[in-house]
């Protein structure tokens, strides 16, 4: 993240969403005036708790408004893995590698960024194509190295779309330290990644891939120079682009991809990659 020209970062704040019934909210509001029950979350420095981290404050939590619904009232409870929603970017590096010392969540960028990719493999193995578990060993980032995958919204949001672009068990396979992402309507038969991928799919263009071979150097994470920008000394690393195959359709159509096993480079009318 980096300013724009007006000074300002171009990406959205993060903040919480309630949706309540007016109805119940307008009858809570009458007996509570509105308020929510404090609490004190003290955050100290070091585990001899003598020496607080930050100034301590009392805080209230919003959720705690299905509290003062009464016991007569209906509430209910979705429960998800955690990782699937809530991944958050909150600790610098210095706190975020004490948090991993302990066997606790990072909370930072490098954590994020790993989340994201290991619910998209997750996707992508649930629907059937071979996708390996995080390996033993760590890159440049601090985090275990997994295949980097990027599911965007238009290529599928939920379980059932993505599974319904994946032919199942068809042989498909991604390396560990292969990077991915899909963008658009794309449909997928067989797919071999070991290295890097991109398929971006205009509106109004669909491509199948019937067969496709990907093996080139891919993209990596690499530790920072002295001289590194601050928008990557927050993060600790930065990616390092070797080698990568995009493949742009930006013309309506649809579009079928059989490339044989020797990698022949194929051209389609109305595409370019």
């Amino acid at each position: 993240d980096s300013a724009a020209e007006d000074g300002f970062s171009p990406y959205p704040g993060n903040i919480n969403l309630l949706v309540v019934g007016l109805g119940n909210y307008a009858a809570a509001l009458q007996p509570s005036e509105g308020i929510i029950p404090e609490f004190v979350n003290p955050k100290y420095a070091d585990e001899s708790k003598t020496t607080f981290k930050s100034p301590t404050r009392l805080e209230c939590m919003m959720q705690d408004y299905a509290k003062l619904l009464g016991s007569g009232a209906k509430v209910g409870v979705t429960y998800t893995k955690e990782r699937w929603l809530y991944s958050p970017v909150k600790n610098n590096l210095e706190t975020a590698a004490q948090k991993d010392a302990k066997g606790l969540h990072p909370s930072s960028m490098a954590s994020a960024e790993f989340d994201q990719y290991k619910v998209n493999g997750d996707l992508l193995r649930d629907a059937g194509i071979h996708v390996p578990e995080a390996q033993s060993e760590r890159d440049a980032s601090g985090m275990y190295l997994i295949p980097k995958i990027q599911l965007m919204p238009a290529f599928g949001c939920t379980r059932a779309e993505i599974k319904s672009r994946i032919k199942a068990n068809s042989g498909s396979v991604i390396s560990a330290s292969s990077s991915l992402i899909l963008d658009g309507d794309i449909t997928i038969d067989h797919l071999e990644l070991d290295g890097a991928l991109f398929v971006r799919v205009a509106p109004g263009c669909k491509v199948h891939i019937e067969h496709l071979v990907v093996c080139n150097k891919g993209l990596r994470f690499m530790q920072l120079g002295p001289t590194a920008p601050p928008k990557l000394q927050s993060r600790g690393y930065a990616l390092e682009k070797l080698e990568m195959r995009e493949m742009l359709f930006d013309k309506p159509g649809s579009y079928k991809i059989r490339e044989a096993v020797e990698r022949v480079r194929v051209v389609f009318i109305g595409a370019s990659y």
